[in-house]
C-alpha cells in the first residue's frame, strides 16, 4: 500500500451539479442579495448571502478588486459575496466587479441587484455558474490550505497549482504573476529529480506556467515545456523523496494523540494562524504538534513553549511575537514571553507566580503582538475547532508527499481522531450545530474504514469531487 500514491478517502458530500463542458463542478446553492449602505462613504455594498460556513470555516478569494467570495472549506460552497458599490454611485459597480458577477450569476445578475435594492423584500435568489465557482472554489481552498500546511510554502508547486487554476478561472493577471512566482523553482525541481512519474495534474499545472512565462521568461519557459516533454502521466513513485519524510509521522501522530486523550491536567493550546505573521511558523498535522508546551523539569511554576520556525522564517517577525498564558473566560494575559531562537525552533519560558492549578481554564497561544487582546472562552475553542478541521481535511486527502510510509488506514484514523475532537471543541464552543456537522464526518470516516470498498456509485461521486477540489500538489509531491 505503501509503494503506491494513496487514494483519498472517499466521503459522500451533498447536492453537486456538472458544469456545461460536462467537468464535476462541486456544491451549488442559492444567494440571496440584499444591500448595505454606508452613509458615511456615500457607498455601500451588495451582499449576496447563501447558507452559513461549516465546521472548517471559509475561505476567501478577491476575483476582482472589490468584490469577495467565501467559500466553505468542507463542500467548496459559495456561501457569500460581497460587491463594493462605486464612489458616489451607490447601486453601480466598478468594471471588473460588474463582469465577474455577470459571469457569477448570469446576465441578469445585476438587474436583480437593482431590484434588491428597490424592493428588498422581494428579492430574487441568484445561483451561481457552477464551473466558474468551482474553479474559484478550489483557488480560495488552496490558498487556505497552504497557510497550515505542513509542506513549505516556498514548494513552487502552491504557486503552479494556483496558476492553472486562476487561468481556468480567467484571472489571466494572477496567473501571470502566479506563473511568474512557480518558473524558477519548478525549473530546479525538473533540473535535479526524477520528475518521470509526475501526475497529470503536476503536468498540466506546469505547462499552464511554461505557457503564461513564454513572453516574459521566454529561455526558461522553454527549458520548462522541453522538461515537460520528456515526463507522462503515471503514478507517482520517484519524485515523493522529501526532507518532511523524516520529521512527519502520522501514525505517531495518532498515537500520541490517543495517549494525550487520556490528560486531563495542565493548560490547553492553540496556534492560530490568524494570529501569527503568515510563513513564520512550520504548522504539524494537528494542533496537537503545533505547539509543544510541558512544564520545566524540576520548575513546576515555569511552563515552556516550543513552535517549529519555517523554513528561513523571518526573524523580525518572530521578535513582535511572543508565547502567551491566558484566562480567555476573564479575558487576562496571566504571563507572556518572547522566543529565542534555537536552532530551528523558536523557544519561550512562561514564569508563573502561582500554580496552573489555581487557572483551570488557561490556554497557550502565540500572538503577533503583546498587546493583542485575549479572545473569550468560546472564540479559543471554535479556533481550534476549526483547525481540528483543517487537519481532517488534510487527513482525508492522504498526502504521500507529507509522509511517504503513512498507510490510507493511518490517515483515516487520523481523519477519525481530528473529526472527534473538532465535535468535541465546537461543543466547548456553544455550537452544537457545527458539533453535529463535525460528528457526520467522522461517522462518514469511520464507515470507510469497517468497509474501504464503496460502492460503485460513491465511488464515482468521490471521483468527481475529486475533479473540483484542490490538489495541492505541493503536499502529494512532498517538494
Amino acid at each position: 500500500m505503501s509503494g503506491s500514491r494513496a487514494a483519498p478517502l472517499i466521503i459522500a458530500t451533498p447536492r453537486q451539479e456538472e458544469a456545461d463542458d460536462g467537468q464535476w463542478a462541486g456544491v451549488v446553492n442559492d444567494l440571496a442579495p440584499y444591500y448595505e449602505r454606508d452613509y458615511e462613504r456615500a457607498t455601500g455594498q451588495v451582499i449576496f448571502q447563501g447558507p452559513p460556513v461549516g465546521v472548517a470555516g471559509e475561505a476567501s478569494i478577491e476575483p476582482a478588486p472589490g468584490l469577495e467570495l467565501d467559500f466553505d472549506r468542507v463542500d467548496g460552497r459559495l456561501c457569500r459575496a460581497i460587491a463594493r458599490t462605486s464612489p458616489g454611485q451607490p447601486v453601480a459597480f466598478d468594471q471588473p466587479v460588474e463582469a465577474m458577477l455577470t459571469r457569477l450569476f448570469g446576465p441578469n445578475a445585476l438587474d436583480i441587484v437593482l431590484g434588491a435594492v428597490a424592493s428588498p423584500e422581494d428579492a430574487h435568489e441568484v445561483c451561481p455558474e457552477p464551473g466558474l465557482t468551482g474553479t474559484l472554489s478550489s483557488l480560495a481552498r488552496l490558498e487556505v490550505t497552504q497557510v497550515t500546511s505542513p509542506v513549505s510554502a516556498k514548494s513552487p508547486w502552491w504557486a503552479a497549482e494556483a496558476a492553472e487554476l486562476a487561468e481556468r478561472a480567467g484571472l489571466a493577471s494572477q496567473a501571470s504573476a502566479l506563473a511568474s512566482r512557480a518558473l524558477p523553482g519548478l525549473l530546479r525541481q525538473f533540473d535535479s529529480c526524477d520528475l518521470s512519474t509526475l501526475p497529470e495534474q503536476a503536468v498540466r499545472a506546469s505547462r499552464v506556467v511554461a505557457e503564461k512565462c513564454a513572453a516574459t521568461h521566454p529561455e526558461e519557459a522553454g527549458r520548462l515545456l522541453a522538461a515537460i516533454g520528456d515526463t507522462r502521466d503515471a503514478p507517482l513513485a520517484r519524485c515523493t523523496t522529501s526532507r518532511l519524510v523524516a520529521t512527519l509521522d502520522v501514525a505517531g501522530e495518532v498515537a500520541l494523540m490517543r495517549e494525550e486523550r487520556f490528560r486531563s491536567n495542565g493548560p490547553q493550546w492553540l496556534l492560530d494562524s490568524v494570529r501569527v505573521p503568515a510563513g513564520l511558523f512550520r504548522f504539524g498535522l494537528s494542533p496537537w504538534t503545533d505547539l509543544f508546551v510541558r512544564r520545566k523539569a524540576g520548575q513546576t511554576g515555569i511552563v515552556v513553549v516550543m513552535a517549529k520556525l519555517a523554513p528561513d522564517a523571518d526573524r523580525d517577525a518572530l521578535s513582535r511575537c511572543a508565547a502567551r498564558l491566558v484566562d480567555p473566560p476573564a479575558r487576562r494575559i496571566v504571563a507572556q514571553e518572547s522566543f529565542a531562537v534555537v536552532g530551528s525552533r523558536a523557544i519561550a519560558e512562561l514564569k508563573l507566580k502561582a500554580p496552573l492549578e489555581e487557572w483551570p481554564e488557561i490556554w497557550v497561544e502565540v500572538a503577533d503582538d503583546k498587546l493583542q487582546p485575549v479572545h473569550s472562552a468560546n472564540g479559543h475553542w471554535a479556533s481550534r475547532a476549526r483547525r481540528w478541521a483543517d487537519a481532517a481535511l488534510r487527513a482525508e486527502r492522504t498526502p504521500r508527499g507529507v509522509d511517504s510510509r503513512a498507510t490510507p488506514e493511518d490517515w483515516a484514523a487520523l481523519a477519525l481522531a481530528a473529526w472527534d475532537r473538532c465535535c468535541r471543541d465546537w461543543t466547548r464552543a456553544g455550537d452544537p450545530g457545527r458539533a453535529a456537522l463535525a460528528a457526520d464526518r467522522q461517522a462518514a470516516v469511520e464507515a470507510w474504514i469497517r468497509d474501504p470498498r464503496p460502492a460503485l456509485e460513491t465511488v464515482t461521486l468521490a471521483c468527481k469531487e475529486a475533479a473540483h477540489d484542490p490538489s495541492c500538489l505541493a503536499e502529494i509531491i512532498g517538494h
